[in-house]
């Protein structure tokens, strides 16, 4: 058993290596956004030269539709275009008068209630997750898997994503070494 003096020595070594670690990453993050910086504009106008070419193919395949009849599209330096017939969507104005009809069109049509309408009510954790405890047992739900766990966290936040991101590999890598 370590004592209280002993974990806070820890903390401390644990908080200097994490200090050590951000500034590396902050260091990273600077010459990225710098990289970033210095390719934005390059990146934007090749953006905007490939929209055009691609606008310009699209009012060309729309003025020459007839050209699209068989083959309807064509693959040609890598790309592929032409004309394809849209899924559409289907619209339901009014569900309670399409549910009725279903059930009431079901025997003499090839349709079949339970494949064609959802009647499956269940529970929600989410909203359930937020009653007090006595109501939970009235409902018969109980909470499980609530042990105490280890937690480990940081109370800064500037690069904590990738820090911890970096520190959870090094310690997934440590402990496939230690198992193998």
């Amino acid at each position: 058993m370590h004592s209280l003096a002993e974990m806070e020595a820890l903390a401390k070594k644990l908080n200097e290596a994490r200090e050590e670690l951000s500034k590396l990453v902050l260091a990273l993050q600077l010459k990225i956004h710098s990289l970033q910086t210095d390719a934005m504009p390059a990146i934007k106008r090749a953006v905007n030269k490939a929209a055009a070419h691609q606008s310009a193919l699209s009012v060309a395949i729309d003025t020459s539709r007839q050209v699209f009849t068989r083959p309807r599209t064509y693959t040609l330096h890598g790309i592929k275009f032409g004309l394809q017939k849209d899924k559409g969507r289907i619209e339901i104005p009014d569900p309670e008068r399409t549910v009725q009809r279903i059930q009431d069109l079901a025997p003499n049509y090839d349709l079949d209630s339970a494949l064609h309408l959802h009647t499956k009510i269940t529970p929600n954790k989410e909203a359930i997750a937020t009653l007090p405890a006595a109501t939970l047992k009235l409902l018969g739900c109980h909470i499980s898997d609530a042990t105490d766990r280890i937690i480990i966290k940081p109370t800064d936040g500037a690069v904590d994503k990738i820090v911890n991101a970096l520190l959870a590999e090094a310690v997934d890598q440590a402990t496939e070494a230690e198992a193998a």
